[in-house]
């Protein structure tokens, strides 16, 4: 059979933990080992038909009738076996006094050694339609509808276990009473047909527990059911033991706010939920670079390999209860292969004349992942017009033939240089072709011929020379060597002879 089981939680009445919970005592109400221990004792149980009872019974012998529909009958789901102890109508016909409809079930437990203990026990209710249960000015009779659970410890005071009642001054359902104020709180569900569990604190040790289960229906429209019945030693809460952190190195280059990793807690209270914060202490060198939302470990701002590869943070964890645990983490930022950002060349000059396959300059990489190599190239696009005057062998830039200022001065070309990931960056140049000074390569007279009987220190003619250098000067002079013979004869005075 399927049960369902709601759990309310509050300071005094409700308590969860993460422990398997094995019952050191039970009443379950079944024919056989109910009690487990001890002794159960109820000197008022009766049975007087299926709308008045105070015992043990089952689905047939009570007779709740459905909220519903007037007349439709309808079954307790979720019951622990096949049954339960009911009460409806407890006054069983007599007068209607507190003292006549109040009847209490007890139970003596030896609960030696035992400490933080809790009773856990399913509890249903019905009434009919239009007779709810009475509370405060809402009873004709003021005798209040009810159910309650309390105990003592060694005969010592009475103490409040789980409590259900009506809405204060209200006729209505049966409300858990979790404050004790003998009204039902109305931020709760009221009890149903549905077997729901409920859990209550034990406070104190001893040697003999003595539990109460109080019942108080005045009508047999009212009726109130429990079932399995047990008591549990909870091991008090412990302190989270580890944190553990889903991922420890991020990337460089993500955005801010990125997150690391997810954050959780090992905790022997398995229920627990947990509350993270970055904390000084050992280890705590870099938790300013971080935040934590929820449980995820974010990064305040991109992070960058090449600045700083690896982060030390302490974080806390504490449980619901404010119990702790601390540790270090070191993050670390994975190196990515990351774009080059410039190309550089030795030299953009070149002389002319040179040979052909002479070395212009060497190209070098600007890259932050100084561990990178790169591969250079010529390629097409905006400037790679005299790419085809060039080569690269390796890094050394390379004219592939003689270059003369004369015909050609300068030349535009388009490098690329890619990192072994192939990661690249194109860049243009210009490469310059010095102007040397270039050796004349003739000299002309304009006239080779002069009249005899002309004055002494007449001109012959004027020189001129040829020079690829245009704008250059030239000087003249008599020089002795192979058709000097007759040097002595003339004198040169600028360009005339």
């Amino acid at each position: 059979m399927k049960k369902i089981t709601l759990l309310f939680i509050t300071t005094c009445l409700c308590y969860m933990n993460g422990y398997a919970q094995t019952p050191f005592w039970s009443d379950s109400f079944e024919d056989t080992g109910s009690p487990s221990s001890g002794t159960r004792s109820a000197p008022s149980a009766f049975t007087t038909n299926t709308s008045r009872i105070f015992n043990i019974t089952n689905d047939a012998g009570v007779s709740i009738v459905g909220a519903g529909v007037v007349g439709n009958s309808y079954a307790y789901i979720g019951a622990d076996g096949t049954k339960f102890w009911a009460g409806e109508d407890t006054d069983n016909g007599q007068t209607i006094t507190a003292a006549n409809v109040l009847k209490t079930v007890t139970w003596t437990i030896n609960i030696s050694g035992k400490s933080n203990i809790k009773l856990k026990g399913l509890f249903a209710a019905g009434n009919t339609v239009g007779n709810a249960y009475e509370n405060g000015t809402a009873s004709s009779t003021g005798v209040f509808d009810y159910m309650s659970m309390q105990y003592r410890i060694d005969g010592g005071p009475l103490q409040n276990l789980l409590s259900f009642y009506p809405l204060a001054n209200l006729a209505s359902g049966l409300f858990p009473d979790n404050d004790f104020d003998g009204n039902g709180d109305l931020a709760t569900l009221p009890l149903s047909n549905i077997f729901t569990e409920f859990t209550g604190d034990v406070n104190g040790t001893g040697t003999t527990l003595t539990l109460y289960m109080n019942m108080s229906m005045t009508s047999s429209a009212e009726e109130v059911a429990v079932d399995n019945l047990r008591l549990v030693e909870v091991p008090l809460a412990s302190a989270p033991t580890d944190i553990a952190l889903s991922a420890t190195a991020i990337n460089e280059n993500v955005a801010a706010g990125s997150t690391v990793g997810v954050l959780s807690s090992v905790d022997l209270d398995l229920g627990n939920t947990f509350t993270y914060t970055l904390v000084s202490g050992t280890g705590s060198t870099d938790n300013a670079a971080f935040s934590i939302s929820g449980a995820n470990l974010q990064i305040l701002a991109s992070p960058d390999f090449e600045t700083k590869s690896s982060y030390s943070v302490r974080i806390r964890t504490a449980d619901q209860g404010g119990l702790s645990f601390e540790k270090a983490f070191t993050i670390n930022v994975n190196n990515l292969n990351e774009v080059p950002t410039d190309l550089a060349l030795s030299a953009t000059a070149i002389n002319e004349n040179v040979a052909a396959g002479s070395t212009v300059g060497v190209l070098s990489s600007v890259d932050v992942d100084a561990a990178n190599t790169f591969t250079y190239s010529l390629v097409s696009g905006t400037g790679s017009t005299d790419n085809s005057a060039f080569t690269i062998s390796g890094a050394n830039l390379q004219i592939a033939a003689s270059p003369d200022f004369e015909t050609k001065s300068s030349y535009s070309i388009r490098l690329r240089t890619a990192d072994q990931g192939g990661l690249s960056f194109e860049k243009t140049f210009t490469i310059n072709v010095n102007n040397l000074n270039e050796v004349p390569t003739d000299l002309s007279l304009s006239a080779t011929a002069i009249n005899e009987n002309v004055a002494a220190g007449s001109t012959v003619g004027i020189l001129s020379s040829v020079d690829v250098d245009a704008a250059n000067t030239f000087t003249y002079s008599l020089v002795a060597g192979t058709g000097s013979t007759d040097n002595s004869a003339f004198t040169i005075s600028g360009a005339n002879l």
